[in-house]
């Protein structure tokens, strides 16, 4: 196979994991099947949008919603009962 092809490919195979990848995380977060993980700031930034409210220090603990890591066949059987 020509070089510039396998590049080429190459490219391509990437953009569709990535895709794929983007979608799978999206579904996860949607459905509710992720963790969170929180900032070490006190302070709201884009990187952590979301807060939990500390009753102990009357403070928010800023984080983010991580997807859990699932296997193929997993996933798959989620999609199967999410629908």
């Amino acid at each position: 196979m020509h070089e510039v092809v396998e590049k080429y490919l190459a490219e391509k195979r990437q953009e569709e994991f990535i895709k794929k990848e983007k979608c799978k995380s999206e579904k996860l977060l949607s459905l509710g099947l992720y963790v969170r993980e929180y900032s070490r700031n006190t302070s709201y930034t884009s990187e952590y949008p979301d807060y939990a409210w500390n009753a102990e220090t009357q403070t928010r603990r800023y984080y983010r919603k991580v997807p859990i890591k699932v296997t193929d066949e997993e996933y798959e059987e989620i999609l199967k009962y999410s629908n």
